[in-house]
Formats: structure tokens, sequence, C-alpha cells
């Protein structure tokens, strides 16, 4: 049983079957931060599921969250909550975004009159390169590039119903999707916390943006442990979301 590690989820390979485990790191700016966010890694896990079960005419990667159905090396109390059966896909190295809100000069967030797609090309090291559609037809060819266009739409908009309901506003999310026999499904995470930004009605975000923010204002040095009260904050944030969003 081969174990890749990502940045913040554990990968065991099981033939064509893949065990996804979310730990709690936390990862800015393209690096694993020193400190982990108690409980993180379950927060997204059962966020994700979530969205996986519930979402509608979209291929997705997901088997099942249940220990009864995984294999049982992977029933242990460190997988209990934050692990997901998936099926094995060959992924399509895109990150897939959809913007419904942009920031303006302020700092505010500025709504768009209707939803953009800002596909970015996924680096192992470094940031990901952003493109435009006419770069991505060109990577993966044109037929290519509109379905993971239409379904980025898709998944994203029916999140957004969905948050709305719950007094949360759904700013952008990013999508991955992969292929199994051709077919293009939903893969990796999706509309969490980590992969997306959401205001609930006094403005507040339950994302990592709040993270981001407390890096950049105070030039943290990223190889240094966060401060406790900041772990514990993003911690509120995170299970704030999963609160809304399950409940």
């Amino acid at each position: 049983m081969e174990k890749k590690q990502g940045k913040v989820r554990d990968i065991f390979e099981l033939g064509d079957k893949l065990i996804l485990v979310s730990t709690d790191r936390v990862s800015c700016f393209d690096v694993i931060l020193k400190s982990k966010i108690p409980d993180k890694g379950k927060f997204l896990n059962k966020i994700s599921s979530f969205w996986f079960r519930n979402l509608n005419g979209i291929e997705t990667h997901f088997i099942s969250d249940r220990f009864e159905d995984f294999p049982a090396e992977f029933r242990g109390n460190r997988y209990a909550d934050r692990s997901v059966l998936v099926r094995k896909a060959e992924p399509i190295r895109i990150e897939c975004v959809v913007r419904r809100f942009v920031k303006d000069t302020s700092g505010g967030w500025r709504k768009l009159s209707e939803a953009i797609f800002t596909p970015a090309i996924k680096n192992d090291s470094g940031h990901d390169e952003n493109i435009d559609f006419g770069r991505l037809c060109e990577i993966t060819g044109g037929e290519l590039a509109e379905e993971l266009r239409e379904k980025s739409f898709a998944v994203f908009e029916q999140g957004y119903s969905l948050l709305e309901k719950r007094g949360l506003t759904l700013l952008d999310s990013k999508f991955e999707f992969g292929k199994i026999d051709e077919s293009l499904i939903l893969i990796d995470e999706v509309l969490t916390p980590d992969s997306s930004r959401f205001l609930d009605e006094d403005g507040e975000h339950l994302d990592k943006e709040f993270l981001r923010e407390f890096l950049k204002r105070e030039n943290w040095n990223l190889k240094e442990p966060l401060p406790e009260k900041i772990i514990e904050e993003v911690r509120r944030r995170y299970e704030k979301a999963e609160k809304r969003i399950l409940h």
C-alpha cells in the first residue's frame, strides 16, 4: 500500500481506489505552516463529504466516508471522521476557479454581474500560474476546456444557492477534476474553507482568508509557529463553517 503526502492530505493507494485522510496541517502561500489547527481535518472532511453526497448531476470520485466501507486497517481512531474512500482518477493538472465576487481597492468584496472562470496551471513547487481560457484550450483541447468550465460553474451555482439559504455568501471557489474511463469527474475536495471563501451575514470570513490576512499584515515568518490565539481563531471559524453548512 503506497502512501503519498499532499499539503494537507495523506493519500493511500488501494488499487483502483484511494483513502484520503484530511490532516490538521495548514498551508498558506504554498507553504505548509509549522503549526497545526486542531480538528481542521475533521471539519474539512465532513464539509467535503456533505457536498459530494448532495451535489446533483455531477459525477464525483466519492464512494463513502463511513468506517464500515473502509478496509480494516483504516478503521482506527487516527482516521475517524477525517477520511474518505474514493475512486482513483487521473488528475487534470488544472485548478478550476470560479469567482462571483472580487476584492476592490478598499479590501471589500464587489459582486460581479455574473460568475467568471479563472483557471490556473497547478505547480508542485511555487505558485500556480493563472491562465486565460484560450491558453487552457491550448493545454487541454477546446472540448475538455469547455467541459471543465461548464462543470465548474454547475458545482459553484449549486454551492452558492445552498449556502445562501444557510446565510452564507460564497465569494469564490476552486475545483479539481480527473478522468476515469474518459469521463470527467469532480475530485479532491469541494466547497471547503480551504478551497473557498465565504462570508456569514455579519461579514465574517469562515475560511482561510483570516489566516492569510494575518500572515500578510504581520509579515509573519512562515517557518515560525503561529500564535495560540490565531490557531484558536482559525479553528473557531472552521468549526462555525462546518456547523452552518451541515446543520
